[in-house]
């Protein structure tokens, strides 16, 4: 079977208007593949026949919460000040929805930079592993 990798984002794009206050122009398309940056994280998605491993990679020490789906143990990292962490997602598990038409599993995957609190920073990504099973020959 071939699996494709996807880690799709939702990116909206913000304008200053002369006033210098930010107009949201988006969504915009989009944009999917097995990695996202941004100036404080760069996250890395790796699909696997039972699970999505999600690699994440900090530019500061990370005190914060990451979480997919819900906010569960088994789902959910608590930053002790490392750069880098791995949150393995059952497919079966943590809020993955499975679309049969597709072959696609999808999570959402939320990066809180306080332990407690939501903040303006905060990052969400969509997690996306679409696995196909090719072409088969009968006779």
């Amino acid at each position: 079977p071939r699996t494709t990798l996807l880690l799709a984002m939702v990116l909206t794009m913000v304008a200053s208007n002369p006033g210098g206050r930010e107009i949201l122009r988006g969504p915009t398309m989009p944009v999917v593949k097995n990695y996202f940056t941004t100036d404080r994280t760069k996250v890395v998605l790796t699909c696997e026949p039972e699970r999505f491993l999600v690699r994440i990679n900090f530019t500061q020490p990370f005190r914060g919460v990451v979480h997919a789906g819900d906010k569960r143990d088994n789902c959910r990292i608590r930053g002790n000040g490392s750069h880098r962490y791995t949150l393995p997602v059952p497919l079966n598990d943590c809020s993955t929805t499975h679309n049969d038409a597709t072959g696609s599993f999808t999570n959402s995957l939320t990066i809180r930079f306080h332990p407690s609190l939501e903040l303006e920073g905060d990052e969400i990504k969509t997690l996306v592993c679409k696995f196909t099973t090719g072409d088969v020959n009968l006779g």
